[in-house]
């Protein structure tokens, strides 16, 4: 997204502008203490569980709560609390397992990030090349801070691995872990959803769930899919 909305490209899959650029590594730290609220997954989360309740009241409820989360998002204090306070949290220091996406890293949440770097005077591609290595850093960050030890190869696939930037950042930081590509085991670097999805369907022939709570807010495991012979 960033370099559609700075270089009019759909994507820096190479990391040439990226490259081009200096770090600000103040905002980058700035950014991954920043505390963020998903107000849009609290109110999936509260749809989902009034579905399962009898009270017709209930989803007015849910509502009102939503209304709430939006009046905490945009930073009011209401009766004297400052409420935002509440619900603070940060993805990048949730325990994993976890995941996210554009439900949260929104093009508001780009933008937001993109007016940081003006605010710094800096060139386009010293934006590109902030942005990038916020996400050097955040991977960074979760290997020293989640795992119990620390491998000594680490195998990068999806459109990431692409990006030259990105990789030699990452051996930079992570070293001396070894940073490659699922290549080098034999896995196509962009197979990995089709990969993903094998492995779903061999589990659901298995009959093991396939899901997990802790990531997807899903109740509890569940068989994903359905077989169906002919």
């Amino acid at each position: 997204m960033a370099a559609q909305l700075l270089f009019n490209k759909a994507h820096d899959d190479s990391g040439r502008l990226a490259r081009g650029g200096w770090i600000h590594t103040p905002l980058v730290e700035k950014w991954l203490e920043q505390v963020t609220i998903n107000h849009l997954s609290m109110y999936s989360s509260c749809v989902q569980r009034v579905r399962y309740l009898d009270n017709p009241m209930s989803l007015k409820a849910c509502f009102n709560f939503v209304f709430l989360i939006n009046i905490i998002y945009n930073n009011v204090s209401l009766f004297g609390f400052h409420y935002k306070t509440l619900f603070d949290r940060s993805f990048f220091q949730k325990l994993p397992p976890k995941s996210t996406g554009r439900e949260l890293y929104t093009m508001g949440y780009l933008q937001d990030r993109i007016k940081d770097c003006r605010s710094e005077q800096m060139s386009d591609m010293d934006i590109m090349a902030t942005i990038t290595e916020l996400t050097v850093q955040s991977i960074a960050h979760s290997y020293r801070t989640f795992l119990p030890t620390t491998p000594d190869e680490v195998l990068v696939s999806g459109g990431g691995s692409h990006n030259r930037q990105l990789m030699e950042r990452l051996q930079e930081v992570l070293s001396p872990m070894k940073v490659t590509t699922t290549e080098s085991v034999g896995i196509n670097v962009d197979y990995k959803e089709a990969v993903a999805f094998a492995v779903l369907g061999y589990m659901r022939m298995k009959e093991q769930p396939g899901n997990l709570p802790s990531v997807t807010g899903a109740s509890r495991q569940v068989l994903l899919g359905e077989v169906s012979h002919p």
